[in-house]
């Protein structure tokens, strides 16, 4: 579960979290799993929250990879969002309420943690990982989707940063990931004004490969 350790507030699951996240067709609280054998697909469910990332979904997210880590006939990952957002970023109150009690420094880090290792879990998983972002992409949102192999996008899609609209830094890399895909000065650019841009401006600058029409996905 998403919990603070004593020593250095490391995120993990459970026992009983490990024992049952073999299986795909196990109910998720907050995504939904589309299993075809050779391609599995996950979808964000928490449209009402625009799919925003909990540490319930950290933890259905980490269930579903178990599930399918050790596959060899799997050829491809999608994850894509329920609703008019692919993900509007972290749920920092969600964070909040499954720490209650603990001071706002402490959620923040063991959140940002558990957020930051299944960024890198998505990023090293060993099957090609594909971003199929069906609308807003912010924040936290752009840091998953920079953490898949490649990204298709609907025109109507809308990706940024927008960290600096609340007054916060990028905390799930996008800060070391976005100058690496998009170069610095653009890089930059986002960060810093906090503004979204088009799928197809995100293409032109190299973030999204491919744009499809609206319910193309």
């Amino acid at each position: 579960a998403y919990r603070p350790e004593p020593a250095n507030m490391k995120y993990s699951g459970t026992e009983t979290q490990r024992e049952k996240s073999r299986d795909t067709a196990m109910p998720y609280e907050t995504i939904s799993v589309d299993d075809r054998g050779s391609h599995v697909a996950i979808t964000l469910n928490r449209p009402d929250a625009l799919n925003s990332i909990s540490p319930d979904m950290i933890d259905d997210l980490n269930a579903a990879l178990d599930a399918i880590a050790d596959r060899h006939q799997l050829c491809a990952l999608s994850i894509t969002g329920n609703g008019r957002a692919f993900c509007a970023g972290a749920d920092l109150k969600a964070a909040q309420g499954r720490m209650a009690g603990a001071d706002a420094t402490t959620v923040n880090s063991a959140f940002l943690d558990a957020l930051r290792r299944i960024l890198l879990r998505i990023e090293a998983f060993p099957t090609p990982v594909i971003a199929a972002v069906n609308g807003l992409s912010l924040a936290g949102g752009l840091e998953l989707v920079m953490a898949c192999d490649l990204v298709i996008a609907v025109e109507s899609a809308k990706l940024g940063d927008a960290h600096a609209n609340y007054g916060l830094v990028p905390g799930g890399g996008n800060s070391v990931r976005l100058p690496r895909k998009i170069g610095p000065t653009r890089a930059k650019q986002l960060i810093y004004t906090g503004e979204f841009l088009s799928a197809r401006q995100m293409m032109d600058w190299g973030m999204v490969n491919h744009v499809v029409a609206d319910g193309g996905l």
